[in-house]
């Protein structure tokens, strides 16, 4: 799963839970900050790995979550792994109102989401995929979400559902407007790792790894 933090504009006030446990059960116990979580592409793993951190107790009560995608793609998780998530399901557009205990869902209307077939590219899937990122990316910019997490997505099917960048954060790029380079980062036992190139055919690489691009990696790892 790739995850990708969005820091909301300002400070503001939200409403926040608290986690029930006690801090000797070496749990959480700290105010909790709304993640919005981006079903990713219908066609892959992405249903899967969203049933299955959404079952994990210790992941539903240290964070309010949002869920953001289409219904048909979050009941092809739960019949995937043969059970149910307790989620309240609410408009796109609808207000973010933590409840305790519970998984918001903000339900995505995709024509045809449902019968994407598994294992195959479609526009339907890459649709999916950029509009459940986009409004994710609204409620960070109005300071609704405190960060973002997305299941993973697939570049063909994100191209042919419209995006028109190379992969979803040349997208971001794009919609907060930014004038600064970018890069993912995969973060691991505290080890941070950047990157030169990214989602770049093999044959292409040295071409690419020019000493101007290398030293712009280096600097913006440096500013992180």
């Amino acid at each position: 799963m790739r995850h990708a933090n969005a820091a909301a504009p300002g400070s503001r006030d939200r409403q926040h839970r608290r986690c029930a446990r006690e801090p000797d059960d070496g749990e959480c116990d700290v105010t909790l900050k709304t993640i919005a979580l981006v079903q990713g592409d219908p066609g892959g793993i992405g249903p899967e790995l969203l049933h299955r951190l959404l079952s994990d107790d210790e992941v539903r009560n240290c964070a309010n979550l949002v869920v953001i995608g289409a219904p048909e793609v979050f009941a092809r998780g739960e019949d995937q792994m043969g059970s149910m998530i307790d989620v309240r399901h609410a408009a796109l557009d609808a207000e973010i109102e933590p409840v305790d205990g519970q998984v918001l869902h903000l339900d995505l209307p995709i024509d045809g989401i449902g019968d994407v077939p598994v294992a195959q590219v479609s526009a339907a899937g890459g649709q999916s995929s950029i509009e459940g990122l986009r409004r994710a990316f609204e409620l960070s910019q109005a300071g609704r979400v405190d960060g973002i997490v997305f299941m993973p997505f697939n570049k063909e099917s994100m191209h042919l559902g419209g995006n028109e960048f190379a992969d979803e954060l040349g997208f971001a790029r794009s919609f907060f407007d930014l004038k600064t380079p970018a890069s993912e980062f995969n973060v691991a036992n505290g080890m941070w790792n950047g990157r030169v190139t990214s989602h770049v055919a093999m044959k292409d690489v040295p071409d690419l790894l020019t000493t101007e691009r290398v030293e712009e990696s280096i600097g913006l790892a440096d500013r992180t």
